[in-house]
């Protein structure tokens, strides 16, 4: 496969599912991927770590999220240390240097996400100067709870992602997700920042 390799397997996540299942009012709490009239995500539930700091009452959303690559720490990142430990780790196993957004996602049994592509063509037109986050952060997902019969689609490739396994994917591509198992989906999905663009020129470069 071009577009999914598996980063990691065999990772006790049943902690995790644990805290969160403890403090599920952390789930929507915070609803930047999902108020948008036209976002992707709009059907699915979310407990954000760390993404763009944003306020819809005075904010422009194509400029403060679709745009920037700078992120905040949201509550949750300090109530679910265990997630965070798991982030930090795989910041660790891939040697990345910026962490990007960090969100618990969950898409109930009979729904999905439609086709799309991460990359945001309106905030690319509006603000060709700004490197665009799907293509400064490499995407991972590691999937805390999963089922057969839920289906990840990337560039016209599919496959079935199980718990305990971590995977990078293409986001610049267009990908879909259906869940047609009996179980909720819920990923822990992690922008990590590589070295593509943090370079200092040498003097006379």
């Amino acid at each position: 496969m071009r577009n999914f390799l598996k980063i990691a397997e065999n990772i006790d996540v049943l902690p995790v599912l644990h805290e969160i299942a403890a403090q599920p009012e952390l789930w929507n709490q915070y609803t930047v991927r999902t108020f948008h009239q036209q976002s992707a995500h709009r059907d699915l539930d979310d407990i954000v770590l760390r993404y763009n700091p944003f306020d819809p009452r005075t904010d422009d959303f194509v400029e403060a999220v679709c745009s920037r690559i700078d992120v905040v720490n949201y509550p949750a990142m300090a109530r679910l240390p265990l997630a965070r430990q798991l982030v930090m780790n795989l910041m660790a196993r891939v040697q990345g240097e910026h962490l990007g957004r960090v969100f618990i996602s969950r898409i109930r049994p009979g729904g999905g996400i439609p086709l799309h592509s991460d990359r945001i063509p309106p905030a690319e037109e509006a603000f060709p100067d700004r490197i665009p986050p799907a293509v400064y952060y490499d995407r991972y997902h590691l999937v805390l709870q999963d089922a057969p019969g839920t289906v990840f689609q990337c560039g016209g490739e599919q496959l079935y992602m199980p718990p305990g396994t971590a995977w990078w994917f293409n986001n610049q591509l267009d990908h879909l997700v259906v869940n047609n198992s009996a179980e909720d989906r819920i990923h822990l999905v992690v922008d990590i920042g590589l070295t593509k663009f943090d370079y200092f020129l040498e003097s006379g470069a």
